[in-house]
Parts: C-alpha cells; structure tokens; sequence
C-alpha cells in the first residue's frame, strides 16, 4: 500500500495571479528526503527558515543549492511537485461562495488537490485501491475546520472513482473510499519540504505576475526564477499550463463566470 505526503502552500495572495503549490512525496523516501534537506542546511549554514520572500543575492548560492537538490529529486521520482494558478480578478465569491471569499480560498485547495494529485495519480497509474493521502498545509487562521475539507475531498474521490470506472482504467478497482487519511494545518518552519516547496511555488507566482520585469526588482530573485525556469527547459513562467509528465505540472485553473 502506498502512502503519500501532501506539503501544499498558497502564494501571491495580494497579487491579481495567486498560485497553490505542492509537493509529494511517498512515505517511504520521507525519512531519506529530510535527511538531504538536514544535510543541505549543515552544508550551506542556512538554519533559518526558507522562504521565497527571503531569497537576496548575500545567501543566492544557498537558495540556488537547494533547488537543485529539490529538483534531482523530481528526477529521481522521489517528490512530484504541482501547482494551480486562480486569476482573482475573476474570482466571484458573491456567485458561487456565499460572498465568503474564506469558502472559496478552500474550495480552490478541492479542486487542487483532488485533481492536481489525485486524480493526476491515477491518470499517470501511481495510485492503486489502497493508496492514501496524509496532507500538510501551511498554517493559518481560519474560522474552517480542515476535517471538513477532508470530507468533502473524500466524498470528491468518490465521484473520480466512478467517473474512471467507467473508463478504460481496467487497471484500478477502487474500495478505498477514503484515501485522504488527514488534512492538517501545520508550522512551516518544522518543515524544510514546505519551506523549498513556498520558493519553488514563489519563483513561479513572481513570473506570472510580472514582478520581474518591474524597475524595483531584486536581481537575485529575477535570477532564481529563471533558474528554477530552466529546470523545465523554458525561459520563464507565463500565464499558462505547464506539463513535465508525472514530476512537475503547473495547472492554470479555468474560472466558471
């Protein structure tokens, strides 16, 4: 049986292209990965938490090394990473949220990940009828219990199930009707895999939204950017879908009007 780890993060709030991102990773190689991560911070002496928002041209070599690190483990196959792009501006709360932009900023994480990971699970057959899902979110405050959001992607499952059923998956029988075991809100600092996952995510949102091409911007983050750009072979992020097979996709969410 197949257990997964979910570290999924929002990024760009107060831009008009807000991104969720996420890594992957199987139980299995968690303990391997978080030893790579506790060697990389004894390596480069980074021993405060990593974050996007911090990446300048003193400490740009140690962002730089955890990327690749991050990146030879998509490699390997032992993280997949996804994110999804909400143009907000087309955001209607009022119409389909109860004008409560709280429900839709969790209705988004549904959508991403029961289908970013999930469903692209099962499409790309790294999911069998007993594989699960153990999902970390960054922390934050909210009058929402997070069991509901495990519900609700549970009963989504549910629907995915039936729909490939019915399709030509002759390779899957679903019983387990409730792979996603526990969505839990927890603190970023604890967790090096969300950290690199928020300057992965970070990198991409700072593309879409132009932030690079502004007079003010800090050269080593345009120049970070571009690196992780590069690692799937393209000169910069835009405003569309990205697909590297099962390690890496970008997904540019279609808003219902």
């Amino acid at each position: 049986m197949a257990k997964y780890y979910i570290y999924a993060d929002e990024s760009c709030v107060s831009d008009n292209y807000m991104l969720y991102g996420g890594s992957s990773i199987k139980t299995s190689d968690l303990k391997y990965i978080y030893k790579k991560f506790e060697e990389a911070r004894k390596n480069t002496g980074m021993t405060k938490e990593l974050k996007w928002s911090k990446v300048k041209r003193q400490k740009y070599n140690e962002y730089k090394y955890f990327v690749d690190i991050y990146f030879q483990l998509l490699r390997n196959k032992q993280m997949v990473y996804r994110a999804m792009i909400i143009e907000k501006s087309k955001v209607n709360h009022k119409k389909f949220n109860d004008n409560d932009a709280e429900i839709g900023f969790y209705k988004f994480y549904y959508y991403f990940l029961l289908h970013g990971f999930a469903e692209d699970f099962i499409f790309y057959h790294e999911f069998d009828s007993e594989a699960n899902f153990i999902v970390n979110l960054d922390k934050r405050n909210t009058k929402y219990k997070l069991s509901d959001l495990e519900t609700i992607l549970n009963n989504g499952f549910n629907k995915l199930s039936v729909k490939y059923s019915f399709e030509d998956v002759n390779y899957l029988f679903f019983e387990n009707t409730a792979p996603f075991l526990k969505v839990e809100g927890v603190d970023s600092k604890k967790h090096d895999i969300l950290q690199i996952t928020d300057i992965i995510t970070g990198a991409i949102g700072y593309q879409i939204n132009n932030k690079d091409k502004k007079p003010n911007a800090a050269k080593a983050k345009i120049d970070l950017a571009n690196y992780i750009a590069s690692k799937i072979r393209i000169t910069r992020f835009e405003r569309r879908s990205y697909h590297r097979g099962f390690k890496f996709n970008v997904w540019n969410f279609r808003l219902q009007q």
